[in-house]
């Protein structure tokens, strides 16, 4: 599964490197490109359920901004834990924002479920210090809000919570068993 990510994740950048030459051309950092990416994301969240239309422009820069930053860094030979970790923090932050307005406007008992799914799927993946298989319910949240099908997107958001979640607890026992 890790494989078909790092596939995809290799395609997407050679897509976007063009971008993100432009974006190095012009003195703009992996770093700088993360700090877009939040505000980019703080003013989506702020739009969900408001205005539809700003929301899905917001978002999509946001989505935007969260590829290039490691295209930028990749690019630019300036990858490291730090900007890791910031672009973690970054995509989990806007997530759980995304989640806790989802649960004051729509209102139903699932939401509650699926942002405790994330946050649980998430400190798993902390607390075990695993870098592999954090499944990108952020993403799938995200792009089915874009198209305003909130139900599925929380649905799939909680479905690939639990794999992720299942997948990191297997992958820790195994490495416990080893040592």
């Amino acid at each position: 599964m890790q494989k078909l990510v790092d596939g995809v994740k290799d395609k997407l950048d050679v897509f976007f490197r063009w971008l993100a030459l432009f974006f190095i051309r012009i003195g703009v950092s992996p770093n700088i490109m993360s700090g877009f990416c939040f505000i980019f994301g703080l003013i989506a969240v702020y739009f969900l359920f408001v205005n539809h239309f700003l929301f899905v422009i917001f978002m999509l820069l946001h989505l935007l901004a969260d590829k290039l930053d490691g295209v930028i860094a990749r690019a630019t030979n300036k990858v490291s834990k730090k900007g890791e970790w910031l672009d973690y923090l970054i995509d989990t932050v806007i997530a759980i924002l995304l989640l806790l307005k989802s649960v004051f406007y729509l209102n139903e008992f699932f939401v509650i479920l699926v942002l405790f799914y994330f946050i649980l799927h998430h400190g798993i993946f902390i607390g075990t210090r695993n870098r592999k298989y954090l499944v990108g319910s952020r993403t799938f949240l995200c792009v089915f809000y874009i198209v305003g099908w909130f139900n599925v997107g929380l649905f799939i958001s909680i479905v690939a919570s639990f794999i992720g979640m299942v997948l990191q607890i297997k992958m820790f026992l195994n490495r416990e068993d080893k040592d």
